[in-house]
């Protein structure tokens, strides 16, 4: 393995962290939005809407 390619991948481990660290951050911001808006419950009313979404697709496809 020459240097160049060991910078390219220490490069490449570093972009992947900051993104995921970005990706956290993101994540953390929507869901203090949520508790800011519905207090604790939240994340629960998030949960409920999708398991809405699912039930009423999947009464769509298997009647």
């Amino acid at each position: 393995m020459d240097i160049d390619s060991n910078i390219a991948t220490m490069n490449q481990l570093e972009n992947r962290y900051l993104f995921s660290q970005n990706k956290k951050h993101q994540t953390m911001n929507i869901s203090k939005l949520h508790k800011r808006k519905y207090g604790h419950q939240g994340n629960l009313i998030i949960k409920d809407i999708i398991k809405d979404i699912f039930t009423i697709n999947f009464k769509k496809l298997y009647g």
